[in-house]
């Protein structure tokens, strides 16, 4: 099974649009024709267009299976301790959602939780974030799942723009990948490779790309039926198995 995400459609239509007028054109009215001014929105359109067919093409798997089967050497190549560390991770959202009151309808997390998460996904995270204050830690998460722009999700957590201290755009998220209603991929180096995204989006992730990635990733993930999570830890796999460098099934 492929499957089209909307934007390939939408591109295909552009296509087919464009041929269309090609065909309908004649000498009698092509002089009447009058050239359209492209906007700024419009050229802006075309560039996401653009990098979301640049991803679409690279996308690895063309069935379910494939992505189980990356998610479970994933799963498998995890020491047992870190996939306690994981599952412990996991599990918090259960507190956030427990957390969701008439004042924080979309929960928060607590330092200790955003600690053990950060060791999760980086040993040396957890002193970073220790320096954020409790009320600080509980604020920014309640106020950054609270939000419905995926982008102004994604800035409220980051530090450069007031947010969380020692939170760049990769760990931010995470954060969302694993406690906000919504699915969001993680801005990880090994996911990104597998789609031919270069390793400077992760330190510098922009608006249009994030917004690119997260619906190419939510497209994927509904296409094929399978979780945000799963597929996140198969396009891990992918990368850092070599399959990207050449190999397309390395063992």
């Amino acid at each position: 099974m492929f499957c089209r995400t909307h934007s390939q459609t939408s591109t295909m239509k552009h296509l087919e649009a464009n041929l269309h007028d090609e065909d309908t054109t004649s000498p009698d009215n092509e002089q009447t024709r009058q050239p359209q001014k492209s906007s700024r929105s419009d050229n802006l359109e075309k560039k996401e267009d653009f990098m979301t067919s640049q991803y679409e093409m690279q996308f690895p798997f063309t069935t379910q299976r494939e992505i189980l089967d990356y998610e479970a050497r994933y799963i498998n190549g995890q020491s047992e301790k870190r996939q306690i560390l994981e599952r412990d991770v996991i599990s918090f959202k259960e507190n956030v959602r427990l957390r969701e009151t008439h004042e924080t309808p979309n929960g928060y997390l607590l330092k200790t939780e955003l600690s053990e998460m950060g060791k999760w996904k980086h040993r040396a995270l957890p002193s970073h974030i220790d320096r954020n204050p409790p009320r600080h830690v509980e604020n920014i998460t309640a106020e950054a799942f609270g939000l419905d722009d995926d982008w102004q999700k994604l800035k409220k957590l980051i530090s450069y723009y007031g947010g969380l201290h020692g939170v760049r755009q990769s760990v931010a998220s995470v954060i969302l990948h694993l406690y906000d209603r919504k699915r969001y991929p993680i801005l990880d180096e090994h996911a990104l490779r597998s789609v031919g995204i270069t390793e400077e989006y992760v330190h510098g992730p922009e608006y249009p790309f994030w917004q690119e990635y997260v619906n190419l990733c939510r497209a994927k993930a509904e296409c094929y039926n399978v979780s945000m999570r799963t597929l996140d830890r198969a396009l891990w796999k992918y990368s850092a198995s070599g399959a990207v460098f050449g190999d397309n099934h390395p063992s």
